[in-house]
C-alpha cells in the first residue's frame, strides 16, 4: 500500500483513534520513509476530512461529535440522493450492487459482527454512487463516508440492528429497480431518507443528545 493508504487504514481500523496526533517524523520512523510522503498523504487526508491541522500543531486524527456527525449524515443523503436521480432516470445498470448484497448475506449467515458489515454497508452504498460514472460526486463522497466509517467503526449498536442490514439494503435495491421501471425518483428518495436519517435519528446509537 501506498503511504496515504496506510495510513487511512489504520486510522478507519481505529489503530490511530480519533484526536491522535499524527506527528510526521513518527510515521516515517514507522512506514520506513521520508518524511516527504508522509506529508504528502497527511495533507491529501486534511482535504477528504480525516485529519486536521492546526497552525504550530502537529496534524490529528478528526474528531466527529454529534454535530458534525448530523452535518456529515445530511451531506451524505444529499449525494445520495444525487445519486439515485442519476441512476434511476439513465436506467443505470444496478449490477454493482450484487456484490456487496452476497457478500452482506454471507457475513449476516456467519454471525458477523458490527465492525465487519459497517465495512460492506458502506461498499453498497459507494457502489449506487460511483455507477453514476460522475467522478466529482465519488470523490466528495468518499471523503464523507470515510469521516463516518471512522465514527462507525468505535460503537456499539444493538445485534437487531445488524441483522437487518440484509433486509434492508436487499429493499433498497429492489426499491431502485421498481423507480426505475416507474421512471418516479420519489420512492426511493423517500426510503433513503428513512434509511440514513429517520432510522438513524432514532436509535440510541447515533446519539440522542444530538437531538
Amino acid at each position: 500500500m501506498t503511504v496515504l493508504e496506510t495510513i487511512r487504514a489504520r486510522i478507519l481500523s481505529g489503530e490511530l483513534a480519533s484526536g491522535d496526533w499524527l506527528k510526521d517524523s513518527v510515521l516515517a520512523t514507522e512506514l520506513g520513509t521520508s518524511r516527504a510522503p508522509v506529508r504528502e498523504a497527511l495533507e491529501r487526508l486534511v482535504q477528504s476530512g480525516l485529519v486536521t491541522k492546526t497552525l504550530n500543531r502537529p496534524y490529528r486524527v478528526v474528531t466527529i461529535d454529534a454535530a458534525a456527525l448530523s452535518e456529515l449524515r445530511l451531506l451524505r443523503f444529499a449525494d445520495e440522493s444525487a445519486a439515485i436521480i442519476h441512476v434511476v432516470l439513465n436506467c443505470t445498470p444496478l449490477a454493482a450492487l450484487e456484490a456487496p448484497l452476497a457478500e452482506m448475506e454471507r457475513l449476516t449467515v456467519a454471525g458477523a459482527g458490527w465492525v465487519s458489515l459497517v465495512d460492506v454497508d458502506l461498499e453498497f452504498h459507494r457502489a449506487l454512487v460511483a455507477a453514476t460514472g460522475l467522478p466529482r460526486l465519488l470523490s466528495r463522497f468518499d471523503g464523507i463516508t470515510d469521516q463516518i466509517r471512522a465514527w462507525l467503526g468505535g460503537i456499539e449498536v444493538p445485534p437487531i440492528v445488524a441483522g437487518t442490514q440484509l433486509q434492508r439494503h436487499v429493499e433498497l435495491r429492489d426499491t431502485l429497480v421498481a423507480c426505475q421501471a416507474a421512471q418516479d425518483v420519489r420512492p426511493a428518495i423517500r426510503l433513503w431518507e428513512a434509511h440514513l436519517l429517520g432510522d438513524h435519528r432514532a436509535s440510541a446509537f447515533w446519539g440522542d443528545e444530538s437531538r
